[in-house]
């Protein structure tokens, strides 16, 4: 969805508040694709004076997701909170600043670059999905003591054991047996 700015930065000192639900239905992160089961962002936005606009964003997305050891769909909420600064000054080519001289607080002022649509629109869904892409964790588990898969018959171990020699703690390869051997006498 996209927020019309237009109106808000007509007149110094405007304020606006929204609850404003996420339209996408795929989040793409890293070559894979995470249907968006719930999506929802709280915005506060205030129009301090010369085109700056404060934005605040509690933001809210269920991504329909799997375990990363033992493949069971499960769903992940992802409760995020955003502040910066857009200064629709700087939006355009024109005055965009020199990548070389650009100090700390222009790059964070600057990182929601591409949530700004024609120094006009704000673009919800960039936003949420900037932010959630800079928070998003490495793997998510369905437990934290998940066993994951036996790697010989693919049987999920939480739901027991399956009998194969690598999950009964025997080597598959004869080569690693003496190894083996090894931690037994320790």
């Amino acid at each position: 969805m996209q927020i019309d700015l237009s109106e808000l930065t007509a007149v110094n000192d405007t304020r606006k508040e929204s609850d404003v639900p996420i339209d996408a239905t795929v989040f793409s992160f890293q070559k894979e694709e995470y249907p968006v089961k719930d999506g929802s962002v709280i915005l506060r936005l205030h129009h301090s004076s010369d085109r700056k606009v404060e934005l605040e964003a509690d933001i809210h997305i269920a991504l329909a997701m799997a375990c990363a050891r033992c493949a069971t769909p499960l769903t992940e909420t992802f409760d995020l909170s955003v502040a910066c600064l857009l200064d629709l000054n700087k939006k355009t080519v024109e005055n965009a600043p020199d990548p070389m001289n650009v100090s700390k607080e222009d790059e964070d002022a600057d990182a929601y670059v591409n949530c700004v649509i024609n120094n006009r629109f704000l673009d919800v869904d960039a936003l949420a999905f900037d932010t959630l892409s800079l928070n998003m964790p490495f793997a998510v588990n369905c437990k934290e003591d998940c066993k994951g898969l036996c790697p010989v018959c693919g049987k999920n171990l939480n739901e027991g054991d399956c009998g194969c020699p690598a999950t009964a703690g025997e080597p598959t390869d004869p080569r690693m047996a003496r190894i083996a051997d090894l931690f037994k006498e320790v």
